[in-house]
Parts: C-alpha cells; structure tokens; sequence
C-alpha cells in the first residue's frame, strides 16, 4: 500500500511539459474529484510512466473523493481504472500494487 501512497505523491506534484501539457493538466491530479475521471493515459510526447503515475494520482485521489462523499460505485470505477491503467502503462508496478488495488477496492465493497 505504501508504494501506491508514494507514487500517488508524485503525481500530484507531477509537472508534464511539452505541446501537450495543456491537455494533461486540465485532467492533473490536482482536478481529481469524484466522478472526475483521468482521460489521459497517453499523451502524445510524454513517456508512458509519466502519464501513467499522473493516472494513477488522479484516479486514487478522485476515489477517496467519493469515499468521503459515499459514492462508493463510483469510487469502485476510480479503482478500475487505476488498474487497467496500470496495466497498460506499468505492467510490472501493477503486478506489484495489485494486492494494494484489490484491498482497496474490497474495503469500498466493489463487486
């Protein structure tokens, strides 16, 4: 869990720069709220772990937004999406943050 929390860190303090920052910043960490979802897993120019650890910022912020705001089903989709972004982005930190994920989402009584 710890891993997701720090990389987490980084992606909301994460500054993309280039032709397509003004894309991924309208969708950075720092806008993440509930149903809010990250649409820029990747952005032409940046490398594909940059995108990927703003993701993963954006959506685990946007999921505990709807915890606090008992969306959970909403929260549940947050995570999904965190996973499958992973999974494309950083098949190994996937493998590695799964376990992490699956807590999470169990604890929020996704299906």
């Amino acid at each position: 869990m710890r891993i997701l929390l720090v990389l987490a860190a980084l992606g909301v303090a994460m500054v993309l720069s280039g032709p397509t920052a003004a894309q991924a910043q309208a969708q950075a960490p720092a806008s993440a709220r509930c149903g809010v979802f990250f649409a820029h897993w990747n952005v032409p120019g940046a490398p594909v772990g940059t995108a990927t650890v703003a993701g993963m910022g954006h959506e685990l912020a946007a999921a505990r937004d709807c915890i606090a705001k008992d969306k959970k089903a909403t929260a549940c989709e947050h995570y999904r999406r965190l996973s499958e972004g992973l999974k494309r982005g950083a098949p190994a930190l996937a493998a590695e943050t799964g376990n992490d994920i699956a807590a999470l989402m169990k604890e929020a009584a996704c299906d």
